[in-house]
This record gives structure tokens, C-alpha cells and sequence, in this order.
């Protein structure tokens, strides 16, 4: 028993043939996707953006006093942008829009650029003027609100500062009190003169504390830049939305293409033939012209010449061989049956219209598994249904011979 002769071969025409053959399928969808990107661009409401940039500067020399610490407020950006989308920052600017604080937050964005004390406050509207106000009176409005509250922490530390040291005043008058009737030179007053000194260096250093505060500059920071207005919508971008559409159609349409010339098993050309088969088209017969048919006949006969010994014969296989006996019986040297001597050689039989490689291929293994070379293939076409146009046609096989009879003839 011997294997099939299919040799599986690298198809590097595929692409163009699928460019070639499946334009259409790849042209379609891409098409489909721009046209489809320009209506969602027009049916969706155009939204307009603004941003407004504001550095950020750290309050140097304020400090909160809580309990008995103080603590530093510092510089934290992440921080900074949850104050510029509170309600307290939002209020004032949905005043001047007349929307509700929760509105405006919804179409406020604060981003950071990296490795910088910038925030960038970004406002979004379906009108570009309103755009640039919101992001204008947001970014002002944070700064008021952080403003405010750098006052709100001098003020509640100046206060208890200045009880810090009034209460230090107190007890450094009442040491010095109690130094002044203890006896030079002892021990006690060596050390009421000591208590005296602490509690005059304490009022010395609150006092430093309060005359600080009072110098603090409590803006926090400033607008770099002031929003422009929108030169065109954030949302739809229609450009973006046809151009990304488009190139999924495209990929749709590709793969679609692809897949269409992979799963088309029809046999048209002698490169298909060749592809999928592994084995060279001879020739096309047609089966009803008889002065086309000789010229076809003398044609294939020559090739099988060059692939078929002399002292060997060939057998007829494939497609409907009793409809088209008549075509190729005529073949030099003529098909017969079951060759037993030698190699054993035989003729793939394609009707055209209705050749396919699955059923070809399952032909060709089963020669194969019996023993046979399957040295090429042709293609037999009925062009006429009611015989030959040259006077010499004669009738086709498949209405004026009966099957049985032709299988006959082609043993002989």
C-alpha cells in the first residue's frame, strides 16, 4: 500500500489572491465602519472642554495647632485635587452657571502632570463658553477656598498662641514675684532666678511664634494659565471615531476575505489545481465540440506522453467518468482498466462548474491506498446541451450513451 502523493506545499499566493478575489468583502465593512463613525459623530451632542492651570505653592511658616502639637499641613497634590472637586469649591461656580454643586463635580476633572505642583483643571460643557467659565471659576474658586482656609488655621493659631502666651506672661510675672522674696545669694534664689529665666524664654518664643504668623502669606498658589476657549468638541471626536471604525472594518472586512478563500474549495484555475491537489492541470476537453475536443485531446495526449510510460497505462478517476468517457477515451494512448503491470498511473477527471478539493483529495487517497499515481488532472466542460456549433458535434455522453456502456467502452 502506498501513501498519497500530496505534497503539502507553502501557499504564498494566498494574499493576493484573497486582495484580488475578496476586494469587495475587505472594502465593505471598512466602508461601513467610517460611515458608521460619522453618524454616531453627528448623533451624539458635541461636549467641549477647558482647562485651566494652576501651580501650587506649599504656605511656608503656618502651622496647625492641635491639642498640644502642631502639625504641618504640607503640600500633598492628591490632596490638593480632592479639595478642587469638593462641594465647598463646586458651589460658587454652579452659582455662576446656575447648576447644583453635584453637576458641576460631574463634568470637573483635576489631573497632575507628572513630577510637577500643577493642577489642571479641566471643565466640560456643550458650550464652549461655559467651558472656560467653569474652568476659570474653578480654579479661582479652589484658590479662595484654600485661601480661606490658610486664614482659618493663622487665625485659630494665633489665637491659641496669643493664650499660649498670656498664660507664659502670667507665670513668668508670678516667678519673678517669688524670686524677689527669696534671700540673695541661697540656694532658692539661684533657682527662683533659674524658673524666672525659663519662663522669660518662653515668652520670648512664643512671641517669635506670634509675630510670625502675623507676616504668613496665606495665598496658596496662583492661575498659570487661564482656560482658552475650545476650538473644537472633546466629545464626539469625529475623526477619531471614523478613522478607528474604519480600520475595524478593515480588519473585519481582511479576515472575512481570508476566511472566504480559505473555505472556497473551488477549483477554477491550474494554479488552484496545482495548490490544492498537488498535481498539474493538463488540460480542458470540452465534450461536446468535436474539433475543439481533438485539438484539447492532442494537447493533454502530449503531456501524458511525458508523465506516463510507454509500456503503462493509465486509469480514468475523479468526477461523473461515465458522463465523460466520451471525451477523453479518445486520449493517446487511451485510459484502461485496472493496469496491473508496473506502476499504476492515473488521470484525475474534474467537471467543470462542480470541482471541488475535498471530494478531489478523498478521490486522489483512494487511488492511492490501491496502489496508483495520480500523474494529473483535467478538466472536462459541456459548453453545449444540444450538441456542437462546427457540424461536427456529436451528442453529449451524459444524454446519448448509456453510463454502463461508456464504462465499458472505457475498459477496452
Amino acid at each position: 500500500m502506498t501513501t498519497s502523493p500530496l505534497v503539502a506545499t507553502v501557499d504564498t499566493g494566498l494574499y493576493g489572491r484573497v486582495l484580488r478575489r475578496g476586494l469587495p468583502w475587505i472594502l465593505l465593512p471598512a466602508l461601513v465602519g467610517a460611515a458608521l463613525g460619522w453618524g454616531i459623530g453627528a448623533l451624539v451632542t458635541p461636549a467641549y472642554s477647558a482647562h485651566a492651570r494652576v501651580l501650587v505653592t506649599q504656605i511656608a511658616g503656618l502651622t496647625q495647632v492641635s491639642g498640644q502639637r502642631s502639625v504641618d499641613p504640607g503640600l500633598n497634590l492628591d490632596t490638593e485635587a480632592q479639595l478642587a472637586t469638593s462641594n465647598s469649591v463646586a458651589a460658587p461656580v454652579g452659582d455662576a452657571l446656575g447648576l447644583e454643586a453635584w453637576q458641576v463635580r460631574r463634568k470637573t476633572s483635576i489631573t497632575v502632570p507628572p513630577n510637577s505642583a500643577v493642577l489642571v483643571v479641566t471643565y466640560t460643557d456643550s458650550s464652549p463658553e461655559r467651558a472656560v467659565t467653569g474652568a476659570d471659576g474653578l480654579a479661582k474658586s479652589y484658590l479662595q477656598q484654600r485661601t480661606a482656609t490658610a486664614e482659618a488655621i493663622r487665625t485659630e493659631s494665633t489665637r491659641q498662641v496669643g493664650e499660649d502666651l498670656t498664660a507664659a506672661r502670667t507665670a513668668a510675672n508670678e516667678a519673678e514675684s517669688r524670686a524677689a522674696k527669696t534671700k540673695t545669694g541661697t540656694v532658692d534664689a539661684t533657682l527662683a532666678q533659674l524658673d524666672v529665666q525659663a519662663k522669660l524664654d518662653r515668652v520670648t518664643s512664643l512671641q517669635g511664634s506670634l509675630d510670625a504668623l502675623a507676616v504668613v502669606n496665606t495665598s496658596g498658589g496662583r492661575v498659570i494659565e487661564s482656560a482658552r476657549q475650545p476650538t473644537g468638541p472633546s466629545v464626539p471626536n469625529r475623526p477619531l471615531l471614523i478613522v478607528s471604525l474604519a480600520a475595524l472594518g478593515l480588519l473585519l472586512g481582511l479576515s472575512l476575505a481570508l476566511l472566504r478563500e480559505r473555505s472556497n474549495s473551488a477549483l477554477r484555475t491550474a494554479t488552484d489545481v496545482r495548490r490544492e491537489l498537488g498535481v498539474p492541470l493538463l488540460g480542458r476537453i470540452d465534450a461536446t465540440r468535436k474539433l475543439i475536443r481533438d485539438e484539447q485531446l492532442e494537447h493533454v495526449s502530449r503531456q501524458l506522453a511525458d508523465l506516463v510510460p510507454a509500456d503503462a497505462g493509465y486509469e480514468i478517476v475523479g468526477q461523473h467518468t461515465d458522463l465523460v468517457h466520451a471525451a477523453v477515451a479518445e486520449l493517446t494512448p487511451p485510459p484502461v482498466r485496472r493496469p496491473s503491470l508496473g506502476q499504476r498511473y492515473a488521470v484525475l477527471v474534474l467537471s467543470a462548474g462542480d470541482a471541488r478539493s475535498a471530494p478531489a483529495r478523498v478521490v486522489m487517497d483512494g487511488v492511492a491506498n490501491r496502489g496508483y499515481r495520480v500523474v494529473g488532472a483535467v478538466v472536462v466542460e459541456r459548453r453545449s446541451e444540444s450538441g456542437g456549433d462546427d457540424g461536427e458535434g456529436s451528442p453529449s455522453p451524459a444524454r446519448g450513451a448509456n453510463p454502463g456502456e461508456a464504462r465499458d467502452r472505457a475498459g477496452g
